[in-house]
Order: structure tokens, then C-alpha cells, then sequence
């Protein structure tokens, strides 16, 4: 509803940080790469960094819309129906491969996630 604050906006209320902060933290913990801790910090707003990085968190940004329009995992964090059209442009992807990669997407998560809860 408008007006209503964000998931975002309450993560940060609440426990003074958001879930993207606690991503690229954990991927600077455990050694990742950085542009893997940058994607995490950035894929809700890939467009505040420098065109040469956007493409890792864009490509993150347009996996949890596509995962987020097949309603796996965790979806309030997503504040967008489709991927942002400066996301599709950096990769870039048409329509029909975004709409083939959502089905992928509709078919592989689902036993992911089980088998990893198992």
C-alpha cells in the first residue's frame, strides 16, 4: 500500500541494517570475492554503482524477481514485478530468454530447496 514503509525500510528500522548488508558481510567473512559481496549489497539498487560494476548485481537483482514471480523463496524483499529494463540491458536478455529462464527457474528451485532442507 502506499505510504506503507518497505521490507527494506523495516529491516533497517528494526535491526539497523538490511538483509544486503548481511550478504556482502558474510561473503567478506568467508572469503568470497569482493564482487560477490558487492552484488549482495547491491542487487535492490545495482544503478548507485559505477556501469563497470553493475553487471554481477544486476544479474542478482534479475534472479530474485524471476524467483520472486514463481513465488520461491523468500519474496517481500522484492519490490519490483519484472527485472528492471537497465538490468536486462546490461546482460542483456530478451523477453523470450527472461521468460525461459523464469521456467528454469519455476522447475529447478523447488527440489533445490528441498534437498537442502533435507
Amino acid at each position: 500500500m502506499p505510504g506503507e514503509p518497505s521490507f527494506l525500510e523495516i529491516e533497517r528500522q528494526e535491526i539497523g541494517a538490511s538483509h544486503e548488508a548481511f550478504g556482502g558481510a558474510l561473503c567478506d567473512a568467508w572469503n568470497f570475492p569482493s564482487a560477490f559481496g558487492q552484488a549482495c549489497r547491491y542487487h535492490h539498487d545495482f544503478r548507485a554503482l559505477t556501469w563497470q560494476e553493475q553487471r554481477l548485481p544486476a544479474l542478482m537483482h534479475v534472479a530474485d524477481t524471476l524467483a520472486a514471480r514463481v513465488g520461491v523463496g523468500y519474496t517481500a524483499t522484492v519490490h519490483v514485478d519484472a527485472p528492471l529494463a537497465d538490468a536486462l540491458a546490461l546482460l542483456p536478455l530478451t523477453e523470450s530468454e527472461l521468460a525461459t529462464l523464469q521456467g528454469q527457474v519455476a522447475e529447478a528451485v523447488p527440489p533445490a530447496v528441498s534437498l537442502l532442507a533435507a
